[in-house]
């Protein structure tokens, strides 16, 4: 099973450098899941979900190793490749999300508040005015499969 979320975290990681690639620690990865998509991950399981993202040719991994002193190789870093299919998915999973974001809940009592409650203004009502919430058209399966067709 692939892990979008982690996918997404490598992506935005290269992305922040207008890089395709990234070399971000396990505890880096670690860290940035939990905090960012509330996933906790051991390392077994960071390893298991990149290995499958390597196999579905999301990404490519190559380990990075040098010499130390004593002429011996030590592990210095993993690169991390975001392929073609990673960054395709990725901007459909933005568009997709932006689309359907249009449809949220928008409070629109902010303007009349004020630390003692509700101002009132002249012609307006004492009670707060409802949220409201736009309905999603009705063929709005098919403006997806147009937007994703892009």
């Amino acid at each position: 099973m692939l892990n979008l979320a982690l996918a997404q975290q490598l992506a935005s990681s290269a992305a922040i450098h207008n890089k395709t690639w990234c070399f971000p620690s396990h505890a880096t990865l670690m860290a940035a899941m939990a905090r960012f998509h509330h996933q906790t991950l051991s390392p077994r399981t960071l390893t298991r979900h990149l290995a499958a993202l390597e196999a579905a040719g999301w990404i490519r991994r190559q380990c990075r190793h040098q010499a130390d002193a004593q002429g011996k190789w030590t592990f210095r870093s993993t690169l991390y490749v975001i392929l073609w299919p990673c960054q395709q998915s990725i901007r459909l999973l933005a568009k997709t999300a932006a689309y359907f974001r249009r449809f949220s809940r928008r409070p629109h009592v902010a303007d009349s508040l004020t630390p003692t409650g509700y101002k009132l203004l002249p012609g307006v009502s004492s009670t707060p005015p409802a949220t409201t919430k736009r309905s999603p058209p009705p063929n709005w399966a098919e403006e997806a499969r147009k937007l994703l067709a892009r």
